[in-house]
């Protein structure tokens, strides 16, 4: 978006504009008024286009008002400084053409220094606070341009970039709780998912991991085994094909469909099953059918599942190994919840509202589900649980703020995780208190796609892309 430029040029030009309202004033008056200033109809036809530029100079869009936005503004969280809490601020360069000569950092609104150089440390800091931060460009006339979005950060979170830019797809971890990023590269096509990469900080940085595929992966998830290999299922031209890299290697098979099975495929979600044999379940949107998939002794088993009018699923698999499936109802938009837990399946209403097919699953360590959704109804992001033997809904009172899945995460007391975007920035919220407590994680209002995990130490993984094509970036933190 284009914004109005103030420099010092509308200062030559208000004496212009003056002169030109009371010249087009005694232009439309009375000649025969006793009024001092006479009209000249020659004069008025000559100052009418010079009034006109002289308007319009003033208030047209400038482009390099937007170029001298600080661009990839990066806040990053030092736990570790002698001097208490620190956050590292870095941005780009203005283009050429912006005379910049200082910057002035604001947090929380007011300035707290005016740098030479695109970043700034600011310490001592209080601990378990929200800071936002933003940067204004001051050229050498003194002239100064809008503020870039605010970026708000807690104290206690670690932040890093990934190297490699992209679109998040998903992220995990392995049993060393190294983290794993899926993600598509950057090529200026938004819908264009062939560009495929892998990253992960096992070596202590960011870096790729060199697979062979290249093909449309869609967004689907990522699975780490048992034995630190990974797996994923994504739908290439209405099919479904499965990858992973066992034995070390590479491969893509093009899962089998037996006669139930539609010839198209929209949501997956797939976990690693005991023993490393992965499940997973299917929506098919097209012929609004829901399928539950294993791979057992190398073959893919099926199993058209009892509800045929399923839009959207998401899995997860209890301490017995049994699944638990949310999906919406295509035919009544309420929230459901599929198990076979009792050795068949059985689906239980979990919220008979208008519910968006976006939401995320999560089982606690005592096998409660809790399951984050949107209620199209009261715009609200609402949380549901069976702990009590009934399923209960509590709402978090934000308003949906985007087409993305809410994502949701349990830690080994029981105690949820969820991170979401409302209205304005991506949160991240937790009942770690007893009560939920929500925090501000970037506030600003190009966030893609975001993913949460939690380790075998309850450290919390948060994942998220954001920024327009082709400059989107990936961001990766954790509260340890």
């Amino acid at each position: 978006m284009k914004s109005i430029r103030i420099t010092s040029g509308p200062l030559i030009q208000l004496p212009v504009i003056a002169l030109c309202i009371l010249s087009l004033i005694g232009c439309g008056s009375d000649s025969n008024s006793n009024d001092n200033f006479e009209s000249n109809p020659i004069v008025c036809i000559l100052l009418l286009p010079l009034c006109l530029l002289a308007v319009k100079s003033s208030t047209e869009p400038d482009d390099s008002v937007t170029a001298a936005i600080p661009d990839n503004f990066l806040v990053e969280y030092d736990g570790s400084n002698f001097d208490g809490p620190t956050f590292h601020l870095s941005w780009d360069l203005p283009p050429a053409n912006v005379n910049a000569s200082q910057y002035q950092v604001k947090r929380n609104g007011i300035t707290i220094a005016i740098v030479n150089e695109p970043r700034y440390s600011d310490t001592g800091l209080n601990g378990d606070s929200e800071y936002c931060y933003s940067v204004v460009v001051i050229e050498e006339n003194g002239n100064t341009f809008p503020a870039n979005r605010s970026v708000c950060r807690t104290t206690s979170w670690n932040t890093s970039r990934i190297t490699s830019p992209g679109n998040l797809i998903s992220l995990g971890l392995d049993t060393s709780d190294h983290a794993y990023i899926w993600q598509v590269g950057n090529n200026g096509q938004k819908d264009d998912y062939t560009n495929w990469q892998l990253s992960t900080n096992q070596s202590g940085e960011w870096r790729q991991v060199a697979n062979p595929i290249d093909k449309d992966t869609g967004k689907q998830s990522l699975v780490i085994d048992h034995s630190y290999y990974f797996e994923k299922p994504f739908v290439n031209s209405g099919k479904i094909n499965y990858i992973n890299n066992f034995p070390g290697k590479w491969t893509n098979e093009l899962l089998p469909y037996s006669s139930h099975i539609p010839d198209t495929a929209g949501t997956i979600s797939l976990v690693s099953h005991e023993g490393d044999n992965p499940q997973a379940c299917i929506s098919h949107p097209e012929a609004e059918r829901l399928s539950y998939a294993s791979k057992v002794d190398s073959k893919w088993v099926f199993q058209k599942l009892a509800v045929i009018t399923a839009y959207g699923c998401q899995l997860v698999l209890d301490t017995t190994d049994s699944a638990h499936i949310s999906y919406v109802d295509s035919n009544t938009g309420y929230l459901m919840h599929l198990t076979n837990t009792s050795g068949i399946w059985n689906a239980q209403l979990v919220d008979d509202g208008d519910i968006y097919p976006l939401h995320s699953i999560t089982v606690a360590y005592t096998n409660n589900v809790y399951i984050a959704y949107y209620d199209a109804v009261s715009n609200e992001l609402r949380i549901a649980s069976n702990a009590t033997g009934v399923w209960s809904r509590q709402s978090l009172g934000v308003a949906r703020g985007s087409l993305h899945n809410p994502a949701i995460a349990s830690d080994s007391a029981g105690r949820q995780h969820l991170v979401y975007e409302d209205e304005s920035s991506l949160k991240y919220a937790t009942n770690v208190s007893g009560a939920w407590q929500i925090y501000t994680i970037d506030a600003q209002d190009l966030i893609n796609s975001f993913e949460i995990v939690i380790d075998s130490i309850d450290m919390v993984h948060i994942a998220y892309a954001w920024g327009a094509p082709p400059s989107q970036n990936i961001t990766y933190l954790t509260n340890g």
